[in-house]
């Protein structure tokens, strides 16, 4: 109109005045996550890419696309990874050894992680580890919309534990106040069933939305002239 408004600005001031969904929801439980303190699993987890290292009896590398860092092997095993996903299960069940079994002694097996799910090391490894421990320990992308989006992807398409889905979705939710991720609250809304997002979740993803429209407005034109190019 002639104030300037938008159909969008004007609802996301009303939404503003009345304090809807201004505030990320509580986080979701993971108490029961934490593998006991006499377990001491996480003296196995995968070492970080590049390390050069393996820990003791690791049998399968898991193989991701980063791209920044090109392919990018990680060292696992394979019965904390089969029995922490039914899709990992089956995608090791039966399968024979790699060819560079004989350098390590111990049979190696391969499990590759399709690009279109996780593109970055840091993701899958952060996964990776969780499943030793039951916590989640540094991660460098608690910033990054985008690559949450990666790990709550991997959780929901491999089965991973509700508990690490959780932390994601809490960590992505809390990072929606910055511009920079206004990509992601779309895609998160499309996937909200995906997600197990509830309603109060799902409005406070909206209300980024809104916030954010000519942001996420100004990507895709970007990618779309990027794509003309």
């Amino acid at each position: 109109d002639n104030a300037g408004w938008s159909p969008l600005s004007l609802v996301e001031h009303h939404l503003s005045v009345h304090k809807v969904a201004e505030q990320p929801p509580p986080c979701r439980d993971m108490g029961g996550a934490r593998l006991p303190s006499w377990c001491e699993l996480g003296a196995l987890q995968p070492p970080a890419a590049g390390s050069g290292s393996a820990p003791p009896l690791a049998d399968v590398e898991v193989a991701v696309e980063d791209a920044e860092r090109g392919l990018v092997h990680l060292h696992a095993h394979r019965v904390v990874l089969a029995a922490s996903s039914t899709v990992w299960h089956a995608a090791l069940r039966g399968q024979k050894p790699t060819a560079d079994s004989g350098k390590t002694g111990t049979p190696m097996y391969s499990l590759r992680l399709e690009p279109q799910l996780c593109n970055n090391a840091d993701v899958a490894l952060l996964a990776l580890r969780f499943l030793y421990t039951g916590v989640v320990g540094e991660c460098t992308f608690k910033a990054r919309a985008p690559l949450l989006m990666q790990l709550l992807r991997m959780c929901s398409r491999c089965r991973l534990p509700a508990a690490l889905r959780d932390w994601a979705l809490d960590v992505a939710l809390r990072s929606l106040d910055e511009k920079e991720n206004a990509v992601v609250p779309p895609s998160l809304l499309l996937e909200a069933a995906t997600f197990g997002l509830a309603a109060e979740e799902r409005q406070f993803v909206s209300r980024r939305l809104l916030r954010w429209f000519d942001a996420w407005r100004a990507t895709g034109d970007e990618r779309a002239s990027a794509t003309r190019t």
